[in-house]
């Protein structure tokens, strides 16, 4: 009833409400402003913008996840095999902690068919576990990988799988197969099976060439209708499909839209009924720093002509943030020592044309007695809100 009202709505205002969606990629990809697209980065994408962004790089991941397994590097996923959203604390400003994934293969004990969320306190929590999910479907044979995941309602998800699965209790279960699980109840249904999904872009595209896997799924913010991606012919492997109408291209998301400057398949995709903005996006070519080593940061996709604040800290503390972008601080803006960037002396960081700037800095000596310190930066749009974050270490 409310994507219906929604959707009368701006019929009669005479105009559609802009899609946004946010996607990972199967490989390391290029997009105009983000000239290195890692396949873990989640990108986001509006149809109101001329192009996709890099909307968490590989660096947030970093951040968040800090050194898991104490080898003095710092962690993050095998890729981002699947994306959804669900709000952890409805009505919060919607940021990365509003997502849930899988990742493309096992990493830090954390296994490829689990559904993963970022947790506030670091780290990652597993909402559902692979192993729930084969206690539901007890498959005979066959590998059990995540490949497209969207939430129906609470703990009720549409899935596929990277391999075909045999004797499950539904039958074989191909890799275009979509499943419906309902993680309380554990039972699973089939929802559409791979002919099904198949004649959908037949339909859609006139061809009868293979699709492959169903590398994606998501609903329409607005219709409700079923969206989704598909492995192949590799010219439509970033185009998203719709069920509507026996199969439908949806419009303005064919795979040219996105901007790729390389040949592209999206591997995840979600997309967003609620505003999720573009944070200004925080870089640097190394994480691990000596004392006293001058370093650069570099800031783009922030509002042209913008004063751009940073800060530093030691201390990890997740705090939302209604002003916009990342839609929190990672930084305990009560905790000291708290670097505060540029100084009062220095020349203000505004932004050019195109949204960007960067800052020379140094990173800090140690303590005597301190043999290493671990970091976390931020930035402050003044009008757009918060950055993405970034860590190191120095030592």
């Amino acid at each position: 009833m409310i994507v219906t009202t929604l959707a009368l709505l701006f019929a009669m205002q005479g105009q559609p409400p802009s899609l946004q969606a946010l996607a990972s990629t199967s490989a390391d990809s290029r997009l105009p402003q983000d000239t290195i697209c890692r396949d873990e980065a989640i990108l986001r994408r509006s149809d109101a913008d001329v192009w996709a962004r890099v909307f968490a790089p590989q660096q947030t991941w970093m951040s968040h996840l800090g050194d898991m397994d104490g080898d003095g590097l710092f962690d993050l996923p095998d890729g981002v095999d699947a994306l959804a959203y669900l709000p952890k604390i409805p009505g919060n400003p919607n940021s990365i902690f509003d997502l849930v994934f899988s990742s493309d293969r096992d990493f830090q004990g954390f296994e490829d068919g689990d559904i993963l969320r970022l947790s506030r306190f670091g780290g990652i929590e597993i909402m559902h576990s692979e192993g729930a999910l084969d206690a539901a479907l007890l498959p005979v044979s066959g590998t059990l990988d995540i490949d497209g995941l969207t939430v129906v309602s609470d703990n009720v998800f549409l899935v596929t799988f990277k391999d075909s699965l045999n004797g499950t209790v539904v039958g074989d279960v191909l890799d275009g197969d979509i499943l419906q699980w309902d993680a309380t109840t554990g039972v699973i249904t089939r929802f559409a099976d791979e002919l099904q999904v198949q004649a959908w872009v037949e339909n859609a595209t006139g061809s009868t060439s293979s699709i492959g896997d169903v590398k994606s799924l998501s609903f329409h913010p607005v219709s409700g209708d079923l969206l989704f991606t598909v492995q192949s012919p590799s010219a439509i492997d970033a185009t998203v499909f719709s069920a509507s109408n026996n199969g439908e291209i949806l419009q303005g998301w064919e795979e040219d839209d996105w901007g790729f400057q390389i040949s592209t398949e999206i591997d995840a995709l979600s997309f967003i009924p609620e505003e999720m903005k573009q944070p200004v996006l925080l870089s640097t070519d190394v994480n691990y720093l000596n004392p006293d080593e001058s370093f650069q940061l570099r800031m783009r996709h922030a509002e042209a002509g913008i004063r751009l604040s940073g800060m530093a800290g030691p201390m990890y503390q997740i705090s939302s943030s209604n002003r916009g972008g990342a839609g929190y601080t990672i930084l305990d803006l009560n905790a000291r020592p708290l670097h505060r960037w540029p100084g009062r002396s220095a020349s203000q960081i505004i932004t050019d044309a195109s949204g960007t700037a960067s800052f020379q800095t140094k990173a800090p000596n140690l303590p005597a007695g301190m043999t290493s310190a671990t970091l976390w930066y931020q930035v402050y749009a003044h009008g757009g809100g918060w950055s993405t974050p970034l860590v190191f270490l120095v030592e």
